[in-house]
């Protein structure tokens, strides 16, 4: 094997040790609660066996966030150690990870991404992403928070960011725990449940 091949190898292992990439959890993440019931459940279940090309998609996120973390902190914008697990109130099961909190206590989500999903985000005026507005809530019903800004990282054009406010939707709220309740009751018992993207019936 050339050198060359053995320094890839090398980095790749390292890259595959490092991303940060979990090939199971034994709970409900907040960030999946804005994927299809079935997609959830399954994901629970089935252990994953990733290649590269995850590896590398999962450290590149983490890098993008790790240092858009490192730029707000410095700014004086991000509280330094504020990063911290929140759980649900009805269920330990349901639980997630928040980037970190303001100097006011508001949450602060980062999101990076390819410049076309960020340019769609700042030009076309629908707001978030819903799968990112849902993990939002989620964090804002477990941790108390009374706003978030969402944080948009365009991977391409780093260090430009785009941040929106998002404020509490309680309505929104309740919905995310009836269906978290749905997919843990589910899950407990090991019955799928029903497909509602209409992709994976």
């Amino acid at each position: 094997m050339k050198y060359s091949d053995i320094m890839i190898e090398k980095v790749n292992e390292t890259v595959r040790r490092s991303s940060g990439l979990e090939k199971r959890r034994e709970y409900l993440g907040m960030s999946m609660i804005g994927y299809c019931p079935k997609v959830i459940y399954e994901r629970y279940y089935q252990r994953q066996n990733p290649g590269m090309t995850e590896h590398r998609n999962c450290y590149r996120g983490y890098y993008f966030e790790s240092e858009t973390k490192r730029l707000l902190i410095k700014s004086g914008v991000l509280r330094i150690n504020s990063s911290k697990d929140v759980v649900s109130s009805f269920d330990t099961m349901f639980r997630g990870h928040i980037d970190g909190e303001d100097n006011s206590g508001n949450l602060i989500e980062i999101k990076s991404m390819t410049n076309i999903k960020f340019e769609k985000i700042v030009n076309d005026g629908r707001g978030i992403p819903k799968k990112h507005y849902m993990q939002i809530q989620a964090y804002m019903k477990a941790g108390n928070y009374p706003a978030a800004y969402y944080v948009a990282v365009s991977t391409e054009l780093f260090p430009m960011m785009h941040v929106v406010k998002i404020g509490r939707n309680e309505g929104m709220m309740l919905e995310i725990e009836d269906k978290a309740r749905n997919i843990l009751n589910c899950i407990k018992y090991e019955q799928p449940p029903k497909c509602e993207c209409g992709y994976c019936k």
